[in-house]
């Protein structure tokens, strides 16, 4: 009957209560968007390394191109193992008008790069992935470029020698400073971002809880307001006061998980000029690694993080209407316990005299 005679305050309750369902929905559709894409960011930032970004592949054709270049040299009666890391060439003077034809040994070059070097050539030259340790790499790939274009169907070995063996020294340097690469790659696949999602992104299965922890928070502030809502310390009090306690305590949970995600997506979302990531060249922040991977990069950006924006997005929506829904939840908590609006009512119904 009290609740009755109070129907702004209980139309309010009951909105509130109405107000955690599509907090939770929303909460469980980016949860359900974000599983696979978090269970999978390691696999897929390793799979775009060594696949889109061909690094899986640059041993290999390295080694192709110095094949090729050696056999090229062959032509003209030059042993690329023993002639070419001197840079001298005194001996082949008497070749030196002997024209030599290298397409085929060009095409296999050019085939080794429409495989994987260009790629990498491109990423090893990049403003942001073309870190210190990867620079060897790609000032060979350069050299080999160079080279490339002074190549013609037909030469005099004289021009040729030279210029293949160019090619077959810096194709030799980079498969043997691949171990190097190897190294920088594996900093990137590991790097502290791929590390934190892989370490707490099992986490956000739990996250799937949390508008239920406001739901039993709710429980106990019902159960304080179905005996009248008056704190002990007022006229009226009873003994029910004491699931305020537990009411706190789920409320303050929930509310400050759904904070921590909100602040967080607000920082990526609208803050992200102010976020470093140390691993790329010249230190760029977040907002410019994310422009750039998707402006030069989109084969690498969507499989491995456009899959996630999304759900991303869903979640910090969710955050900040859960914590909306928190805040009045508390606000109206605290408002019915100082103001009371249900003792009037007991007070005629003769449950206590004041």
């Amino acid at each position: 009957m009290a609740k009755c005679e109070r129907p702004t305050w209980t139309v309010c309750f009951i909105l509130v209560w109405i107000l955690v369902v599509p907090g939770a929905l929303l909460t469980h559709l980016a949860l359900d968007r974000l599983r696979t894409p978090i269970q999978d960011l390691p696999s897929n930032v390793a799979t775009g390394l060594d696949e889109t970004f061909r690094f899986a592949y640059l041993e290999l054709d390295a080694a192709n191109v110095k094949n090729a270049s050696s056999q090229a040299l062959v032509k003209c009666n030059v042993n690329a193992s023993a002639i070419c890391p001197s840079g001298n060439y005194p001996a082949f003077s008497a070749f030196s008008l002997i024209d030599v034809n290298t397409s085929r040994e060009l095409a296999q070059v050019n085939e080794s790069f429409a495989n994987s070097l260009s790629v990498v050539n491109k990423i090893a030259n990049d403003i942001y992935f073309g870190v210190d340790s990867l620079q060897p790499t790609a000032n060979r790939l350069n050299e080999i470029v160079g080279e490339m274009n002074r190549i013609n169907s037909t030469m005099k070995c004289g021009v040729a020698v030279p210029i293949w063996c160019k090619i077959h020294e810096s194709s030799g340097g980079i498969v043997a400073g691949i171990g190097q690469v190897n190294d920088q790659i594996h900093k990137f696949k590991n790097s502290d971002v791929v590390q934190e999602w892989e370490k707490h992104g099992d986490k956000f299965v739990f996250v799937h809880c949390m508008p239920y922890v406001m739901v039993v928070a709710l429980l106990f502030f019902t159960c304080f307001w179905l005996k009248g809502g008056v704190c002990w310390c007022c006229k009226g009090g009873t003994i029910a006061t004491l699931v305020l306690i537990p009411y706190v305590v789920f409320w303050a949970v929930s509310f400050i998980i759904y904070a921590i995600i909100c602040v967080a997506g607000f920082v990526v979302k609208y803050m992200a000029d102010t976020v470093p990531v140390p691993v790329l060249r010249n230190k760029p922040n977040l907002e410019q690694a994310i422009a750039h991977l998707q402006t030069n990069y989109s084969e690498f950006w969507d499989p491995v993080f456009g899959s996630m924006v999304d759900g991303l997005d869903k979640l910090f929506f969710a955050s900040w209407f859960f914590v909306a829904v928190g805040v009045l939840i508390m606000m109206y908590s605290v408002l019915e316990c100082c103001c009371c609006p249900y003792r009037k009512a007991r007070e005629e119904d003769g449950e206590f005299k004041v």
